[in-house]
């Protein structure tokens, strides 16, 4: 018998992320996967909210291959506005597995239409050429949203 008759693998994790590409790839995040360290990472970013902790910074280092784009990914829909369909649906994967912390993002994100997603991916152009117009584009869809 041959090895791909036992073993599928979904295609949505074959390949990496890429955020510009699949900011908007339902599929992606329903395939995520929130793990032990994802969560940490989570509750990390609340405690970071609340007035004693003065952390507002993180690194996330990895290999290739081991996620960090796809938190990333996650975490924007996450903060992004909760009325949009991808940011319940983050939600909704954070509630089944911590229903506190998912209250406590809900909390955060009430009466507010969520963080601004300014997501940017690796190029030979300089970083600040890169944050500039991917801020410009996002500030455009939030103007969007206030018209």
């Amino acid at each position: 018998m041959q090895l791909n008759k036992l073993i599928a693998v979904k295609t949505t994790l074959a390949k990496s992320i890429n955020l510009d590409r699949d900011k908007s790839a339902k599929e992606l995040l329903e395939s995520y996967v929130l793990t032990s360290t994802a969560m940490q990472n989570i509750q990390n970013i609340i405690n970071s909210q609340k007035g004693s902790n003065t952390n507002k910074a993180w690194s996330l280092i990895g290999s290739y291959g081991s996620g960090k784009s796809s938190f990333a990914l996650y975490l924007s829909h996450l903060l992004s506005n909760p009325k949009a369909t991808l940011g319940k649906l983050a939600c909704k994967k954070l509630r089944i597995e911590n229903a506190n912390v998912a209250t406590n993002i809900s909390k955060h994100l009430k009466g507010s239409n969520g963080y601004c997603e300014v997501l940017i991916t690796g190029s030979p152009d300089s970083l600040i050429t890169v944050f500039l117009k991917t801020l410009k584009q996002a500030s455009l869809i939030i103007l969007q949203y206030q018209i």
